[in-house]
């Protein structure tokens, strides 16, 4: 055993049990541990700070602080951070599968489907940093970690505050910080500020190779890898035949040499991802899939309700809605995948959480797993919290009792593709009653006093225009305030329901 692993051990045996380094990020030491408390595996990642040097130690304390803030289902969560007696720490969940680059090692390039659900989970992790203020920089297949057959982002390490990328000339000065098969041009020229353009780029070289084996760009020098990212083109992935033209042109979009010829932001390449795979498989007749939304400018919406009555009328409110159209309606979850492995999945899928056979629950794990771009809403009847909850571990984006109204199941059906949660008063109570039982959770994942009041405005029966008129906010705050108490929920998976 190290010396460093026997120290570990005596500063924080009360606490956790460290067994073996694990690796280690862009700064910092990983350790696999063993959460005494909620009796779990976690990944602590730890500084010697007296020894590291001021900059690193920076760096460290700055991932800590950008990690903790990104509360998001695929951004690798902070459940607790501290220092002692020199050793600076923080405690992620602890990645059972293993990191991407693992994976590839492993199996070489990945199947089709796995690799662009892979990238569409980072996609949706990369558009909460984006919008939160912060570019990663350090997109690699070593920084996407694995785990129950997810995908989480982690090392915030070299990530920077949107703002100050833009307003630095950074890499004019410093010698670019990650691994040039990932760097995007400006980023190697050190010519030009990056933004969130920047990760788009660095995302398409891992998704490159994982469709094609191997990164776009190799060389036998850093300089050789740097100089092929501002002047070569990589070679087209139709030389493998699974890789469809579609899926190519969204790839090489991402990775042009110009940021302004790239996909702008995180949700237009996920969107480019779904609209042209769509676009192939009506091209090759694989099934009749419905147009998304920027096809035909509607909102496309699945009904899964084992009760005919039910689901004849929630398919007849959703197409008496304005811009919005429900094509099917399945009275189980086994008839929903069937349907799934001919024809592309909708926007929005309305799940009854009580189904025979295929719970709920299960058909929203697996319709996540596979189309992670396709957002759940489910209804429920039962008091039982513990259902709700796991249906939100799924990844189910809002929960609303079967007696909600007419308007409050079609504004959490609109809200679904920008993310929005809509919570029913009897599920904001249980929701707000986990919380207030849970004091040992972490203080990121703690709700703070405006989601409290939010959770109890909720409560009480008010909507999201009338809580933001009692509170003096804009709409559009009250509703990221929403997403924020939903990824909260969603981290905290050890504690108690209520």
């Amino acid at each position: 055993m190290s010396d460093l692993l026997v120290l570990l051990n005596q500063l924080f045996g009360d606490r956790y049990g460290f067994h073996r380094d694990v690796g280690g990020g862009s700064v910092g030491t990983v350790f696999l541990a063993r959460d005494r408390r909620y009796s779990r595996n976690v990944a602590v990642k730890v500084i010697r700070a007296e020894t590291a040097g001021k900059k690193v130690a920076r760096r460290f304390l700055k991932e800590i602080e950008i990690a903790a803030g990104l509360l998001h289902p695929n951004i690798m969560p902070v459940f607790d951070s501290g220092e002692r007696e020199g050793i600076a720490f923080f405690v992620m969940p602890y990645a059972e599968e293993g990191s991407l680059r693992d994976r590839l090692m492993k199996k070489g390039a990945l199947p089709v489907p796995d690799a662009t659900r892979i990238a569409s989970e980072v996609l949706e992790a990369l558009e909460c940093a984006h919008d939160h203020g912060v570019v990663h920089l350090d997109i690699k297949p070593e920084n996407i970690l694995l785990t129950g057959g997810h995908a989480l982002l982690g090392d915030f390490g070299v990530s920077r505050a949107t703002a100050d990328v833009q307003s630095w000339g950074f890499w004019a000065k410093e010698t670019p910080v990650g691994t040039p098969e990932y760097m995007c041009p400006e980023h190697a020229s050190r010519k030009s500020r990056q933004d969130p353009r920047s990760d788009i780029y660095s995302l398409g070289c891992v998704l490159y190779e994982m469709l094609a084996g191997a990164p776009p760009f190799q060389g036998p020098t850093e300089k050789a890898v740097l100089r092929k990212h501002q002047t070569e083109s990589p070679f087209p992935l139709t030389s493998r035949p699974t890789v469809s033209p579609a899926l190519d042109r969204a790839v090489r979009k991402a990775l042009e040499k110009e940021a302004a010829d790239r996909h702008q932001d995180a949700a237009t390449f996920l969107q480019a991802l779904r609209l042209d795979a769509a676009a192939e498989a009506e091209a090759e007749g694989a099934g009749t899939p419905f147009e998304p939304t920027t096809r035909e400018g509607r909102l496309s919406v699945w009904v899964v309700e084992d009760q005919p009555g039910p689901r004849a009328e929630i398919k007849a409110l959703i197409d008496r809605a304005e811009g919005v159209a429900c094509p099917r309606a399945f009275e189980s979850g086994e008839a929903l995948m069937e349907v799934l492995k001919t024809e592309w999945p909708p926007d929005v899928v309305v799940m009854d959480i009580g189904l025979p056979g295929m719970s709920g629950i299960d058909a929203t794990e697996r319709l996540k797993r596979s189309w992670p771009g396709t957002h759940v809403v489910v209804l429920s009847v039962h008091e039982d919290f513990d259902r709700v909850f796991k249906a939100f571990q799924a990844g189910a984006i809002s929960y609303l009792d079967k007696s909600a109204s007419e308007e409050e199941i079609m504004r959490a059906v609109r809200l679904a593709p920008r993310g929005g949660c809509v919570m029913t008063p009897p599920i904001a109570r249980r929701v707000r009653s986990m919380f207030s039982q849970a004091p040992e959770a972490p203080w990121a994942y703690r709700l703070s006093g405006e989601d409290t009041e939010l959770l109890s405005q909720l409560a009480e029966g008010r909507q999201v225009e009338e809580i933001a008129a009692r509170l003096g906010l804009d709409v559009k705050a009250v509703e990221a305030r929403m997403r924020l108490v939903h990824a909260k929920l969603h981290v905290n998976q050890g504690l108690p329901s209520g």
